[in-house]
């Protein structure tokens, strides 16, 4: 793993947030969709201020999927449509 994207200072903070989290999963404080958006919202903005950062996190732990999914995207709309049309 890169070092520049490790937060070991941040770490305790961050366990907290995930326990809380947690915690509010299970006495339905929200539903759990938008409970889990609004903790990755807090965790992306504490451990990384700058938009910048924000997305080349975002791009180093989803990569693999945009790749794939930007090179298999003729693949995935034409048996889908030939499946539609009969």
């Amino acid at each position: 793993m890169d070092s520049s994207i490790k937060r070991h200072k941040l770490f305790w903070l961050n366990l907290g947030l995930t326990i809380l989290v947690l915690a509010a999963s299970l006495t339905d404080f929200l539903p759990l969709p938008a409970l889990f958006m609004l903790g990755f919202a807090i965790i992306m903005i504490v451990n990384y201020p700058n938009l910048q950062d924000q997305k080349d996190s975002l791009h180093v732990h989803a990569g693999i999927c945009s790749h794939s999914l930007k090179d298999d995207t003729d693949n995935l709309i034409i048996p889908f449509s030939r499946s539609v049309i009969f």
